[in-house]
């Protein structure tokens, strides 16, 4: 699985980054279930849905959104 790489891993799934050879191609980031990680690594396919961010500066962001939003609500 030389192509990806895991950012995070517990019971709920898998979050994993595409690498690829040239900065200009798109480095998707893919959180799903473990199976499909690994099914994904031989297949370049799901199984089941799964969120997708088309970069990490993306999917960092989205993290940031839902940590302020979480503070927000813990606030009210």
């Amino acid at each position: 699985m030389s192509h990806i790489l895991v950012l995070a891993d517990d019971d709920s799934g898998s979050v994993f980054m595409i690498t690829q050879d040239s900065p200009e191609k798109p480095t998707p980031v893919i959180w799903c279930d473990y199976g499909d990680m690994y099914y994904y690594s031989i297949h370049k396919e799901f199984r089941n849905p799964h969120d997708e961010w088309p970069s990490f500066t993306v999917f960092f962001e989205y993290l940031v959104e839902q940590e302020e939003q979480k503070l927000r609500e813990d606030l009210s």
